[in-house]
């Protein structure tokens, strides 16, 4: 039987025509050479087969598996049950990743093996500036710690290992020991389920601040983009993640104990978008959801201190009452 490579490295196309080619070469071009490649077509309609094909003339570690257009999830979720490396990288085929970024990830996994590692993120273009710039910029830093244990209290307080998945490297056999994978009913937002479920299963997590990950802000027609012109769609997709997630959690006995965090969790995940909506009954009936996930699941502050205050007061206005 042949080694395993390290990792594997998983790339969801679809339509990236323009962009496909620069995330390949700083995936092909990795220091660190034991790795594989899989690229997941799914369904593209312009030359990304092509493009994907000619690179898998040259690099044997690319490998293409092909599928009708499902989604992000189900692109990715196709290639899991394949991944034979030790550790998984999920890299969007419009980003790219420093040439050094499995050679560092690998020295931490020969110090420490942990479940998950989690790492800096460089943003590009730098010159474009949008309202949730400074949101992203701030979320996706990295505080250098260690948890060998309590690792859902990991989840609510290091920033950064929420929501996405392209600044994390997961250990392939916890993976497949819980089962976890991506859930194709959600469209949108689907990096936020698939987190809480890890988060909620491994035993150790480490943070290290270099930025491996260069992640391409602001593409014209992604779903970032469209959530940025959709509020009222964004936060409907927030409400279906939050009942996915506590509904898991629920059934697995993960809620005991972390009821704060996830009180707080809830109306944070729903209160900075929630004033741009203008219409009065879909910000109540956002709120009245709301107020329903955290009576059914029993979500309360222990301290209501002036923080928790603060995002109650601002959901009052969509007729939010704790």
């Amino acid at each position: 039987m042949s080694k395993k490579p390290k990792f594997s490295i998983i790339v969801p196309v679809y339509n990236v025509e323009p962009y496909l080619s620069y995330c390949l070469n700083t995936i092909v071009e990795q220091t660190l050479r034991d790795i594989e490649i899989i690229c997941v077509n799914d369904g593209s309609t312009d030359q990304s087969l092509k493009i994907l094909q000619a690179y898998a003339r040259e690099d044997d570690r690319i490998k293409i598996i092909n599928k009708p257009n499902g989604g992000l999830s189900s692109a990715r979720n196709a290639a899991l049950p394949v991944a034979e490396g030790e550790y998984i990288l999920f890299v969007d085929s419009d980003d790219m990743i420093c040439k050094y970024t499995c050679d560092r990830l690998y020295r931490e996994i020969l110090q420490k093996a942990p479940d998950v590692i989690i790492f800096g993120t460089e943003i590009f273009p730098g010159a474009v500036m949008k309202p949730d710039r400074g949101w992203l910029e701030w979320t996706l830093a990295v505080n250098p710690v260690y948890y060998d244990k309590n690792c859902i209290n990991a989840l609510f307080w290091e920033r950064a290992s929420k929501p996405y998945v392209y600044n994390k490297c997961f250990k392939n056999s916890t993976l497949k020991k819980n089962k976890i994978s991506f859930d194709e009913q959600i469209k949108f937002g689907e990096d936020m389920v698939f987190l809480f479920m890890v988060f909620s299963r491994i035993s150790s997590v480490i943070y290290i601040p270099d930025k491996l990950y260069k992640y391409r802000y602001d593409r014209e027609g992604s779903l970032m983009d469209q959530s940025r012109k959709d509020v009222e769609w964004k936060l409907k997709y927030h409400l279906k993640i939050m009942e996915k997630i506590l509904k898991d959690w629920d059934e697995h006995g993960f809620i005991k104990g972390h009821e704060e965090s996830l009180y707080i969790w809830c109306l944070e995940f729903i209160v900075n978008e929630l004033s741009a909506i203008s219409n009065k009954n879909v910000r109540m009936a956002i709120c009245q959801k709301l107020k329903m996930f955290i009576k059914t699941y029993h979500l309360k502050p222990i301290n209501r201190n002036d923080y928790v205050k603060d995002l109650e007061a601002k959901l009052r206005g969509g007729v939010f009452k704790a």
